[in-house]
């Protein structure tokens, strides 16, 4: 935006345009740009995008993707670090299974990028919050937690929410904060 509210450019960014094909191809109906937040994480003066793909499919059907987008001053796409069941790691700490839509939501700050897991299930629970032994498990919603390791050059897994108390038709997944305290790791 200018000063004075007004569009002072755009660039698109899909399989076609933008330079992101350089780096990955798109599916069908992957539903990527569905959830965007941006910061400037390498303080050069450019915000980079933490971009939604909630219908990605890698490892299964709809178990969704995120991309970080380097960028350039002219709008372009630079480098970009993908984080599904295949790519940046996440499958060490936590697979994503089909149905979940990894990605529905995202935000981030300068360390840490929250991203919503919107058709995660998990099996019912008594009122106490103890799981119960028997019954199918219901897309309830979970959240993901990353944080940024500088020293690995990426995003590694921290937690997974989900709530407790949820009741037919609840979904946590969408996410948005301005903050966000964490417990800092090393490794």
């Amino acid at each position: 935006m200018t000063a004075s509210a007004t569009v002072g450019g755009a660039q698109k960014i899909s399989n076609s345009e933008g330079g992101f094909a350089a780096h990955y191809t798109l599916g069908e109906y992957d539903c990527f740009g569905r959830s965007v937040a941006s910061i400037d994480l390498n303080s050069d003066g450019v915000s980079e995008l933490v971009v939604g793909a909630y219908g990605d499919d890698d490892g299964g059907s709809d178990t969704g993707a995120v991309y970080v987008l380097f960028m350039a001053t002219n709008g372009t796409v630079v480098a970009v670090q993908k984080i599904s069941n295949s790519d940046g790691g996440l499958a060490t700490h936590y697979t994503l299974d089909s149905g979940d839509r990894f990605g529905c939501s995202v935000a981030m700050d300068e360390d840490d990028i929250v991203i919503g897991v919107c058709g995660a299930a998990d099996r019912p629970r008594r009122r106490d919050a103890t799981p119960e032994r028997s019954g199918a498990a219901k897309a309830t919603g979970a959240v993901v937690v990353l944080a940024r390791h500088c020293a690995l050059c990426r995003w590694v897994f921290i937690e997974r929410l989900v709530a407790t108390n949820v009741g037919r038709g609840d979904r946590l997944g969408p996410v948005s904060y301005t903050h966000l305290t964490l417990p800092t790791i090393l490794l």
